[in-house]
């Protein structure tokens, strides 16, 4: 017997970019956020989600999302990332679990090629 349903879900959508520029942070991450209201239908809790950085433990030091929208300091270390590959930006989150339960999804946006959002469940 088990004690519940566990599935794993992989999901990639790819698109091409209409414009010649990309959209500003907010509104990216804004984008995100509302996916990220979608996936709670699947029981993953919008303040649960930490964005993508250099460790573990610097991610966990920042939420991605609140219910208002993203957070302060993930549009700041965001907004610090894109500065070092104009033309291209990529945003991620994650829930903070690794194995069962965990969940993760980013965005790949370019002007230049195929753009995509995935998201990842175990």
């Amino acid at each position: 017997m088990t004690d519940g349903i566990h599935y794993s879900l992989r999901f990639v959508l790819t698109f091409r970019l209409s414009w010649a520029e990309l959209p500003a942070i907010e509104t990216e991450y804004e984008s995100l956020w509302r996916f990220a209201r979608a996936l709670q239908r699947a029981d993953l809790s919008i303040d649960g989600w930490h964005p993508r950085a250099s460790s573990v433990k610097a991610s966990f030091r920042i939420r991605a999302f609140d219910s208002a929208g993203p957070t302060p300091a993930a549009l700041a270390m965001a907004k610090a990332e894109k500065q070092e590959y104009p033309g291209v930006c990529s945003l991620g989150a994650w829930n903070g679990i690794e194995g069962n339960g965990g969940a993760a999804f980013t965005d790949l946006l370019s002007v230049d090629g195929l753009c995509s959002v995935r998201l990842r469940t175990k």
